[in-house]
């Protein structure tokens, strides 16, 4: 129950303060649903460096970024948190704009 706590308060904050790691175990595996083959990273550090990387990556092409927390699912049995999420912010630069 804590971690789902924890998810609550930290991911609507993703993009203003730092993200703490510490909650993952050391073998969690992140399954990224939204490309076509349904990528899977292994690992604390992957999910970090994934993390960082698409961070960056936003903040290139976006402002006023929000993350919002849709739903939280805890399976118990399997020890898996599954979270829907959703990013949001304002385009820097607009089709046509020079």
């Amino acid at each position: 129950m804590v971690v789902v706590v924890v998810v609550v308060v930290q991911l609507p904050a993703f993009f203003k303060q730092p993200h703490t790691y510490s909650m993952y175990s050391s073998d969690m595996i992140f399954t990224n649903r939204l490309v076509p083959f349904s990528q899977r990273l292994y690992g604390r550090d992957s999910y970090r460096s994934f993390l960082a990387f698409s961070k960056t990556t936003l903040r290139l092409f976006y402002s006023n970024l929000k993350l919002e927390v849709l739903r939280i699912a805890k399976d118990p049995f399997e020890g898996k948190v599954t979270v829907r999420w959703r990013i949001s912010g304002r385009p820097l630069l607009r089709s046509g704009d020079r």
